[in-house]
């Protein structure tokens, strides 16, 4: 458990890497085309996609993390391909501290599917980029312009050009890079960020256990490492209420992390119970139940 813990934590840490104003989807609406589908597999708990990218347009693995700001790809593809250092980014801790800079850098033909990229990625050291036969993790940035579906019983991304509809199950999304919203525990409005590379279900920083109660004491199940040290990750059955959106859970078993993070951590396995769509450029995520 401790490996898979420790996932979720590097999940955090990379996807806080890249801005919005470094990872810009560059795209020509004239070559998009209205509908694409890209197909997945599971690492783990990790979307791996089929890109075409670099000098010979081969095919590689690239993570797909709707808790990734832009677009991170490997030192060692970056060194391979020769791509043109750009510009800086600065590395964040999921605390928020700065911990130094790292190399932007121009990708080029690079293709999911039908659909061609063009985008800034920050370099980063192989061992972050999670899933070893990947070459980098790219976020939501990259279909911006998109209703983005993930639909994990056929293993597909969706895109769909159009805007999502205002309605009882659109969350409406905070201005961030990230996936963000707010929830409720409780009743108590809190900040919740919607990774899909995290493998929990529903994560709470212990900043935030005023707002919550228990049916059973926290115990520590694991232990994980960030960029700034380690911290103890406790499980528990939580006492009342967590409603995201129009979905209401009662009594749900979930996390605990202790570490000052500013946000409740809402993870794959509440993906993969969820019909999720996500329209970034309206800032709104429509959460429909699975039958």
């Amino acid at each position: 458990m401790k490996n898979a813990l420790t996932v979720l934590i590097v999940t955090i840490v990379a996807a806080m890497v890249p801005s919005l104003t470094t990872a810009q989807s560059a795209n020509k609406a004239s070559k998009q085309p209205s509908k694409v589908e890209i197909p997945f597999t599971l690492d783990r708990h990790l979307i791996v996609l089929k890109a075409k990218a670099g000098k010979g347009a081969e095919e590689y693995d690239i993570v797909f993390d709707t808790g990734a700001a832009g677009f991170v790809i490997s030192e060692e593809f970056v060194g391979k391909q020769g791509y043109a250092e750009v510009g800086k980014s600065k590395m964040m801790s999921p605390e928020g501290k700065e911990m130094g800079d790292r190399t932007i850098v121009k990708v080029h033909n690079l293709s999911f599917n039908t659909l061609p990229i063009s985008m800034d990625a920050v370099a980063e050291k192989k061992e972050m980029i999670l899933s070893p036969t990947a070459i980098g993790i790219i976020g939501l940035a990259a279909f911006d312009g998109y209703i983005v579906t993930i639909d994990y019983s056929k293993r597909k991304l969706l895109l769909t050009k159009g805007t999502l509809p205002a309605g009882k199950n659109i969350i409406v999304l905070n201005e961030s890079p990230i996936l963000e919203a707010n929830i409720m525990l409780n009743g108590k409005t809190v900040l919740a960020n919607f990774d899909c590379g995290a493998p929990s279900y529903i994560s709470i920083p212990t900043n935030m256990k005023d707002k919550c109660s228990f049916k059973t004491e926290p115990r520590v199940v694991g232990k994980a490492m960030t960029i700034g040290g380690e911290m103890d990750i406790l499980a528990a059955q939580f006492d009342g209420t967590i409603t995201i959106g129009s979905v209401t859970m009662k009594d749900p078993q979930i996390e605990l992390v202790t570490a000052n993070f500013p946000a409740v951590n809402i993870g794959y396995r509440f993906f993969n119970k969820n019909k999720i769509s996500i329209d970034v450029r309206s800032k709104r995520m429509r959460i429909e139940p699975n039958a």
